[in-house]
């Protein structure tokens, strides 16, 4: 995720990072969600958040920078949010760039994005 994050970082316009939990972390789950937010806070990319340890990645985020970083509870409430931001984006180049655990099934958000 730190890689993806810093080629997402070296496109040009807007860029959003759409993550889902890592899954199979233990006990460090949240240290490691935490942490994760802070490096990708360092490349002020935009994060968005899902599953049960995104308020870790996002506080982790804003313990570094005041970026855009928020945390959804599931992958509808991140849609609500994420269709009608792009649309405001329309008028510059946006990279949107998905990860996640695969138990988080990141590719029903595009799925959702790609069909309206």
């Amino acid at each position: 995720m730190r890689a993806a994050a810093k080629v997402l970082a070296a496109q040009t316009g807007t860029q959003v990072m759409v993550l889902g939990d890592i899954a199979e972390l233990g006990e460090a789950a949240v240290s490691e969600h935490q942490s994760l937010g802070r490096t990708i806070a360092t490349t002020g990319i935009n994060v968005l958040c899902v599953g049960e340890y995104a308020p870790f990645t996002v506080a982790g985020a804003q313990e570094v920078s005041g970026i855009n970083a928020h945390a959804f509870t599931d992958k509808d409430s991140l849609l609500a949010y994420l269709k009608p931001y792009l649309q405001a984006q329309q008028a510059q180049p946006c990279t949107v760039l998905f990860k996640g655990s695969r138990s988080m099934q990141m590719e029903t958000l595009i799925n959702a994005l790609i069909e309206e």
